[in-house]
């Protein structure tokens, strides 16, 4: 990977660098055009908008679940 010890950097200053599968999927969902552009503390950022906006997410996908009485198992 070209922008490998960007990304490393950037990754340990998230809120979820300690879960590596999740890390590498939410990396995955970063436009590549950014990594070039960005430096590792804007990257980080980036990278923390969309984990929280996964966790929000879920959030919503749990109610409406929860709404209808359906169980489900995360």
């Amino acid at each position: 990977m070209r922008h490998e010890v960007k990304l490393k950097r950037a990754l340990s200053a998230t809120n979820f660098a300690s879960f590596p599968e999740t890390a590498r999927r939410v990396v995955s969902n970063l436009p590549s055009e950014l990594l070039a552009d960005l430096t590792s503390r804007q990257i980080g950022i980036v990278l923390n908008a969309l984990f929280s906006a996964h966790q929000q997410g879920q959030e919503v996908a749990c109610r409406a679940i929860s709404d209808v009485g359906a169980v489900w198992d995360s």
